[in-house]
């Protein structure tokens, strides 16, 4: 069995190239850890830096066949990620942005058909997406956001671990927010 790690980035994009898989785990290995910190770092969730380091590599695998050799693996993996780390900002503002706007409308006073019509539609989708939950962390993020209880309430009440009722709230949020910036993108 041949031992990947002595060799170069290019000799590792050059077997690469031709479909060797053990040369992609080894530049997996290789990158992978510090990747990981600095895009943790960047986005301060190290659930999402998971994702998108994983995102990163998938994509990086689909196009073996067509990398440039004379390219620095280490600099075409970093921007990729950074490019990740970008792309996940801008969708996250502008939904936020986005729900800001609608909150602020819906305190404002009366919304336009066209923007109740908007409203009934994003709170249908979003009580469909609740439904779409796991049952224990839907009643989580319920107790939380709806009954606004605490961590410590909730773990009380569902016999669980602060921690648990942590990953469970950590986790719905994530899920809705992937869900309703779809929705909201394909809307807008």
């Amino acid at each position: 069995m041949e031992d990947f790690r002595t060799y170069t980035d290019l000799a590792l994009l050059e077997l690469l190239k031709s479909g060797h898989s053990r040369a992609f785990d080894e530049i997996y290995h290789r990158y992978w850890p510090v990747m990981h910190r600095l895009v943790c770092r960047m986005l301060g969730d190290g659930d999402l830096a998971n994702d998108a380091i994983q995102d990163v590599f998938v994509s990086f695998w689909e196009r073996r066949e067509t990398l440039n050799t004379d390219i620095s693996l280490k600099h075409y993996l970093y921007a990729a990620a950074r490019n990740k780390v970008l792309m996940h900002i801008r969708s996250s503002q502008i939904a936020a942005r986005y729900l800001e706007t609608l909150g602020n409308m819906l305190q404002s006073g009366t919304p336009a058909a066209d923007e109740s019509l908007l409203n009934a539609e994003l709170a249908a989708r979003f009580e469909a997406e609740l439904q779409h939950l796991p049952p224990k962390m839907r009643e989580a993020f319920e107790l939380s956001r709806i009954g606004e209880n605490s961590y410590k309430e909730i773990a009380e009440k569902m016999g669980i671990s602060d921690n648990t009722v942590k990953h469970h709230i950590s986790d719905a949020l994530k899920i809705l927010r992937k869900k309703l910036t779809q929705f909201i993108f394909f809307f807008l």
